[in-house]
């Protein structure tokens, strides 16, 4: 394989299995671009507004994941999250498996140029994406939908899908939700479970110019337009409702471990300070993270309930129809909460005995770089660690990064 001078690294099946994400559309750690050109049409052309203008670029399969230790030799930096981009060898057949290059390994502008013909396709904008997408902690598609409007990309609508297991998970949610407004809209009478299951299916699919969903239109008073981007805000705003429902019990789990663990063997008393001062650091901002995604939830649910319960729809529609910065604002905090849960799902097992020194503290400079806290090392000369933060915390300097990215 190649160096780390921006090549496309090859892999075969045996080291990255792609036939099980075949059928696999999308995540929070994948982003299927090759599924989604299969399920086009057949002889349907080049997509009018793709997700990479390079057709073959526009075909990866885009994974998030964690880089083991020994790899960050690579990179300078253990890196959580690392964005692989892998494109398969065959289109058709994804069990020959596909070359693949991780962003940071090199010089990307270079690595895109060499590896892709760029004479007809918009290079500046597909680093731009991929740059992003690096930066960003999820590929939920609701965030990437956000992220794409905000940078007037002009992405198509139908890559930013949910996969089927979200779309499971939401059913019964969604149907409880709308049961008050198919009430608000039919009275009494027009309301059966067959109604709302009808009603939620239509609404977590794509079909928002069904005419079975014109009773939602007329109730909150919308154009055929507005009431399109409502339902992708709407879903939005319920699919993150969701994942901080079941993020909830994994948060509460992982801040105890990360509080009651304590590394193994002699511990020196400048580290151990480090250790209770960092441990402290992170639960706090995980808390803090959490609580702002729940302030958000609850301007939801009160403009939703002044909705159903007053027939008051000029805030739930104002608050559905201009929503781009508060599920921006959702989003990554969302996705920094599930990266946290699932990073210590992974690194403390109940069997595992506590880890040395050093691991921990590689394992609270990660947790750091996860939520953009100020923590240092005691002695930068012992661990060679990169302090600097994966996102910073402010919104607005945030949201300015991703758009001006280059």
């Amino acid at each position: 394989m190649a160096g780390s001078n921006g090549s496309v690294y090859y892999c075969s099946t045996h080291e990255t299995s792609l036939t099980h994400l075949s059928g696999q559309i999308s995540s929070s750690r994948l982003l299927n671009l090759h599924q989604i050109a299969q399920s086009l049409q057949p002889g349907r052309s080049e997509p009018q507004k793709p997700f990479f203008s390079q057709p073959i670029l526009n075909r990866a399969i885009v994974l998030k994941r964690n880089l083991k230790r020994g790899e960050e030799g690579r990179f300078g930096v253990r890196k959580i999250g690392a964005t692989k981009v892998i494109l398969p060898l065959d289109f058709n057949d994804l069990s020959l498996g596909g070359q693949y290059f991780i962003m940071g390994e090199g010089n990307l502008i270079k690595m895109l140029t060499s590896h892709f013909d760029y004479r007809d396709y918009d290079l500046e904008r597909d680093a731009k994406i991929l740059t992003i997408l690096d930066i960003l902690p999820s590929f939920d598609p609701f965030l990437l939908y956000q992220i794409s409007e905000h940078n007037h990309f002009g992405i198509a609508r139908y890559y930013f899908q949910m996969s089927q297991a979200d779309i499971d998970r939401m059913s019964q949610l969604v149907k409880s939700e709308i049961e008050p407004l198919v009430r608000l809209s039919l009275g009494d009478v027009g309301v059966s479970p067959e109604a709302s299951e009808r009603l939620s299916s239509l609404m977590i699919s794509n079909r928002d110019e069904d005419p079975q969903l014109g009773l939602l239109r007329d109730a909150l008073r919308m154009s055929a337009d507005e009431f399109s981007q409502a339902m992708f805000s709407w879903k939005a705003m319920m699919f993150y409702k969701l994942q901080l429902n079941v993020l909830e019990p994994d948060l509460k789990a992982a801040a105890s471990g990360i509080r009651s663990v304590w590394p193994r063997g002699r511990v020196d008393t400048q580290y151990a300070r480090y250790v209770d001062r960092a441990k402290d650091a992170v639960c706090a901002a995980a808390a803090q993270a959490f609580r702002e995604a729940k302030e958000v939830v609850a301007q939801y649910d009160a403009a939703y309930n002044a909705m159903v319960t007053g027939a008051q729809p000029a805030q739930f529609r104002r608050l559905l129809l201009e929503s781009e910065h508060r599920y921006l604002f959702l989003g990554l905090r969302v996705a920094r909460l599930d990266q946290i849960a699932g990073f210590w799902k992974a690194l403390a097992p109940a069997h595992k005995p506590p880890p040395p020194i050093d691991e921990m503290c590689a394992a609270l400079v990660e947790l750091d770089q996860i939520l953009c806290t100020d923590l240092t090392l005691p002695d930068a000369r012992d661990l060679t660690f990169n302090l600097r933060p994966l996102l910073i915390d402010d919104v607005e300097i945030e949201e300015t990064l991703l758009a001006e990215v280059a």
